[in-house]
């Protein structure tokens, strides 16, 4: 199982588009088992700054 640290650096240098398929299940696993995962997933979606165009 992937770890809130391992899920927390992927999700934050925006690694995760370009993970392996296993990588991208185990974080979305993860992200609904674990309630800190969660809470990182919530504050990191209202925390982004959209694209410039």
């Amino acid at each position: 199982m992937i770890t809130c640290k391992q899920v927390s650096t992927l999700v934050s240098s925006g690694g995760l588009p370009a993970a392996p398929l296993t990588v991208r299940l185990g974080v979305r696993l993860h992200l609904a088992m674990c309630r800190h995962g969660r809470a990182f997933n919530a504050s990191w979606t209202r925390s982004r700054v959209p694209p410039a165009r």
